[in-house]
């Protein structure tokens, strides 16, 4: 894996409001990997002229605080808030990626973050020194003396994965777990198949990759994702970015988004050009 490179175009965007000067959206991908931190030339020249650097979340002691107490603050211990034969699935996972580990070590954590943990364990544990791209572009900023900070805050982020029902975060791990083992019995591996999407800055092989992963998953469930985790959350984003930008015109941000943020129909990148903002696609 770390010989991959970017391969093809990255999700980078410039953002033009008038005459002021140009911020970029950036979008990123949650996975430890040295493939995504090897930035391509066009996103460290962005990175280089712009006067901040705002990710979805500013990385200070606090907030960062405030996301590992509201991800392991869960109110009924996972030995009883998941079936038992989920969680025996669960603690195999784990232990395929860590034998030493046990869920028992991770009683108190919420169903929604015991998924996401277990969809990207085997990379942090294969790349352990790899920090996320968000940290390393937010780091980055802060080491060229960057006004740095977040777009949203961690409580509105933990709103939208507490909204969830407690019914709906077992069937979010359900799914996550079956999609892994049907891809585990071809030889294929799910994380590095977005990856892979991503290197190539391929929209079309995303959104492939991402409809391919839904297909465990209830329509139900698919459709509240969709309007939790991305509807809403692009709406405040894309009100945000236009609002700094005309704001301080004088001032170029570089924003930092997940990558399906940036993506499709009501994306952060539709609703800015639809708020007036020029929005291209850097080459």
């Amino acid at each position: 894996m770390a010989a991959q490179v970017w391969a093809g175009q990255p999700f980078l965007w410039r953002l033009e409001a008038g005459a002021g000067k140009p911020s970029y959206l950036f979008g990123s991908i949650h996975v430890p990997s040295p493939a995504v931190t090897n930035l391509a030339p066009s996103v460290c020249q962005a990175l280089a002229a712009s006067d901040a650097v705002y990710c979805e979340l500013p990385f200070d002691a606090a907030t960062m605080m405030a996301i590992m107490r509201g991800s392991m603050s869960a109110k009924v211990p996972l030995s009883r808030a998941l079936p038992p034969d989920l969680y025996a699935r669960a603690e195999a996972e784990l232990k395929r990626v860590v034998p030493s580990m046990r869920l028992a070590s991770m009683e108190t954590t919420e169903i929604w973050a015991l998924a996401s943990t277990l969809a990207l364990l085997e990379y942090q544990v294969k790349y352990p020194m790899v920090p996320p791209l968000d940290l390393v572009l937010f780091q980055r900023g802060q080491v060229l003396g960057k006004e740095t900070g977040g777009i949203e805050t961690a409580q509105e982020q933990l709103d939208a994965m507490n909204a969830f029902t407690h019914d709906e975060q077992v069937a979010m791990l359900k799914a996550m777990l079956d999609d892994a083992d049907a891809l585990r019995k071809r030889g294929e591996d799910p994380v590095k198949r977005l990856l892979d999407a991503y290197l190539k800055g391929d929209t079309e092989a995303i959104d492939r990759e991402v409809n391919r992963s839904y297909e465990t998953c209830p329509p139900t469930l698919r459709q509240r994702f969709e309007t939790l985790l991305l509807t809403e959350r692009n709406r405040r984003m894309a009100e945000r970015i236009a609002q700094r930008m005309r704001a301080a015109p004088d001032k170029g941000t570089f924003f930092v988004v997940g990558a399906l943020h940036g993506l499709g129909r009501g994306s952060v990148i539709e609703l800015l050009g639809s708020s007036g903002v020029k929005v291209t696609r850097v080459p």
